[in-house]
């Protein structure tokens, strides 16, 4: 195994580069590549290539990872707790009463100041989006249909109106749920 020590935590950038050539992701200890070239280990699910999280060997999806130990719920644990979101895992809001997840360093949820803020002068919500400004200042996603101005919704590029979001199953029933 070639290994090369940095002077920094893995975190802030130190660790072992991957051994092929031209490649700047670093590696684990217990590999001399990274997961793109071969490195890790891989979920033991045939036909699975995705890598192990935790001690069973398998991958997030197959089970692995540490799970919400609310009973009967099969969901993964979030943050420091062994809870899932939904059980109150994860980080929340420090705002008494409020059980909403912080976002950003702030420890808040949007609602209550978390989160970036729109970069117009004196508006106070939430930016959309790489712009830094919120959806009423041009921040976000619009819909793709000539002269609709409303959010996209969804993977489709369409707002609901025009199609967008997720629909109701019932065939022949197109409603939005």
């Amino acid at each position: 195994m070639r290994r090369i020590p940095f002077d920094k935590c893995f975190a802030h950038g130190g660790g072992y580069p991957c051994i092929e050539s031209g490649c700047e992701k670093l590696v684990s200890c217990q590999s001399d590549a990274c997961f793109a070239h071969g490195g890790g280990r891989r979920c033991v699910e045939p036909d699975c290539e995705k890598s192990v999280q935790g001690a069973g060997g398998k991958c997030k999806a197959h089970g692995g990872g540490r799970r919400c130990n609310e009973e009967g719920c099969e969901k993964l644990s979030k943050g420091p707790t062994n809870k899932c979101v939904a059980h109150g895992g994860g980080r929340r809001c420090d705002v008494q009463g409020c059980t909403r997840g912080g976002v950003g360093s702030t420890d808040k949820c949007a609602a209550h100041g978390g989160g970036r803020r729109c970069d117009e002068s004196g508006c106070e919500k939430v930016s959309q989006g790489a712009g830094g400004k919120c959806f009423a200042h041009g921040g976000g996603r619009r819909c793709v249909e000539e002269g609709c101005k409303k959010a996209v919704q969804g993977a489709g590029g369409k707002c609901r109106a025009h199609g967008g979001g997720r629909r109701c199953k019932e065939p022949g029933y197109r409603k939005s749920n």
